[in-house]
């Protein structure tokens, strides 16, 4: 079965914004991870100097 080199474009584009995808998600795990262990810690802060 031939497919449209238009067709084909797109598919390829559609792996790439895939692979894409996955790579972000991953990082802003990652980030998202390290934001709540800092703002913990900055919370922690705010209530030691609190008391």
């Amino acid at each position: 079965m031939l497919i449209p080199s238009s067709k084909r474009n797109n598919l390829s584009q559609f792996n790439n914004n895939c692979l894409l995808h996955v790579k972000f998600t991953t990082q802003s795990a990652y980030l998202q991870g390290r934001l709540n262990f800092l703002y913990h810690d900055f919370q922690k802060v705010l209530i030691d100097n609190a008391k």
